[in-house]
C-alpha cells in the first residue's frame, strides 16, 4: 500500500544541483538555441531567395510585355525604364 512517509525528504535531494551542472545546462542550452537560430535564419533567407526569384520573373514576363507594348507605338526603352513603367 502508499505510505506518504517514505517520500519525506526525498523531493530535497534531486532539487540540488552543482554550479557546474548548471553552467554545463547553460552551455547546452546556448548551443540548441543557436541552432535554432541559424536553422530559422537559413529557412527566412530560402523564402526571401524564391520571392526574389518569383518577383525577378514576374519583371521579366511583365518587363517583356512592356517591351513589346512601347516597340508597337514605336518608341524605344532600355531596360531600366521598363521598372519604371511596371512599378515594382
Amino acid at each position: 500500500s502508499y505510505n506518504p512517509n517514505k517520500f519525506v525528504d526525498d523531493d530535497h535531494d534531486n532539487m540540488e544541483v552543482a554550479f557546474h551542472q548548471i553552467c554545463m545546462e547553460e552551455k547546452r542550452r546556448a548551443k540548441i538555441d543557436r541552432e535554432e537560430d541559424e536553422r530559422e535564419m537559413r529557412l527566412i533567407e530560402e523564402e526571401m531567395e524564391r520571392e526574389l526569384a518569383d518577383e525577378e520573373s514576374v519583371r521579366t514576363l511583365v518587363g517583356g510585355v512592356c517591351c513589346e507594348y512601347m516597340n508597337k507605338k514605336k518608341m524605344n526603352i532600355n531596360s531600366k525604364s521598363v521598372c519604371e513603367y511596371t512599378k515594382f
